[in-house]
């Protein structure tokens, strides 16, 4: 992932607290329609100078105005609102016929408007891949997880949010909440209440319910699925002591290599959850 901070832009971590409150309002542009909306402005403005008859004919005003109105559509964001006021200004030029030299003014404006929004600003650019983990086409754990375990799916957004933006360590957190989902849905389909207390809702203590549950089903025969509770609760255990426990320490830092097995470990876990269970436990066991 590349970091781009636009050069001369004076940027610190409070500020972007107060601009950014969640990832999900992170602003969105297509930068290749600025890219070339700046090619077109900056040659329209130079040539213009020097042979405003070349800069003249139908087809160049045309193409002046396609780039401009795309450019346009691209700033809805009310930071741009400055730059929108240029660029609307020199689409009016345009259809009512302004000579040449209008045009190239024009140009010159919204070209310094859009490079001193810039500056100011931090732009980040996502690769191909981290963009599909930022705006997946599909719920990033798949539909069925989607479906069945609602309450889920926000933290499994931000947890691929996370390591598309390279947060691994909160990408972590967020996953441990998935689990946490996990956990009630396997307790539930066992018949255990959801605890009420702070301290019943420590995973130990959660596991270790589990598990007298399952002794408590073993004795009375009443299983339907023994097997599928038993690997549930196998990997639960497995997470706890790996990655949770330690997740909840300030020293844990998770690189990105281990950010992103243990993404596709609790995919894998929780995939296999909704193949059995829904969030409430049903069926039950």
């Amino acid at each position: 992932m590349l970091h781009l901070p636009i050069a001369g832009g004076a940027f610190d971590s409070v500020s972007l607290s107060h601009r950014v409150r969640s990832l999900a309002d992170v602003l969105k542009i297509n930068a290749s329609v600025f890219l070339g909306a700046m090619d077109v402005l900056v040659q329209y403005h130079f040539v213009g100078q020097i042979q405003p008859n070349k800069m003249d004919s139908p087809e160049a005003r045309a193409s002046l105005r396609d780039q401009v109105a795309k450019l346009l559509a691209e700033m809805g964001d009310p930071s741009f609102s400055m730059c929108k006021v240029s660029a609307e200004r020199m689409i009016e030029s345009l259809d009512r016929g302004a000579p040449v030299r209008q045009l190239v003014h024009d140009a010159f404006d919204l070209q310094g408007r859009l490079h001193d929004h810039f500056r100011y600003n931090f732009v980040l650019a996502l690769s191909d891949a981290d963009k599909r983990r930022f705006e997946p086409d599909q719920p990033l754990f798949g539909l069925d997880v989607d479906m069945r375990f609602p309450s889920a799916s926000t933290d499994i957004s931000e947890a691929g949010k996370c390591l598309a933006l390279g947060r691994d360590t909160a990408a972590v957190f967020h996953l441990m909440r998935v689990m946490e989902v996990g956990v009630l849905a396997v307790a539930r389909g066992l018949g255990i209440p959801d605890p009420v207390k702070p301290a019943q809702r420590n995973w130990g203590a959660m596991l270790r319910g589990i598990k007298e549950g399952m002794e408590r089903r073993s004795l009375a025969g009443q299983w339907s699925d023994r097997a599928f509770f038993d690997d549930a609760y196998v990997s639960l255990d497995a997470v706890r002591s790996a990655w949770r426990n330690s997740t909840m320490h300030v020293d844990a830092v998770y690189p990105k290599d281990k950010a992103e097995d243990i993404f596709a470990a609790v995919r894998r876990f929780m995939v296999t959850l909704a193949s059995r269970l829904d969030e409430d436990g049903q069926p039950p066991a």
